[in-house]
């Protein structure tokens, strides 16, 4: 390299970007077809505004005992 620094040093797949289906002034629905809100007064952050059912039971139990494959580290 000739000393120059990238902030990223990569780029993003070349495909076709489509302009989103907005559904109101700050929110539009993603790929997966969830709603997505933009809410500028709370610092630029964007949040689905729909998540799937999640109860405390399917959460992994912590104290349960588990092993790492060696070849996935």
């Amino acid at each position: 390299m000739n000393g120059t620094m990238y902030a990223f040093p990569w780029r993003p797949a070349r495909k076709a970007i489509e302009r989103p289906c907005m559904t109101g002034p700050y929110s539009w629905l993603d790929d997966d077809g969830f709603e997505v809100t933009f809410n500028p007064d709370a610092g630029n952050i964007a949040v689905r505004g729909e998540f799937l059912e999640m109860t405390i039971d399917d959460l992994p139990d912590p104290d349960q005992p588990f092993e790492v494959d060696p070849s996935e580290l």
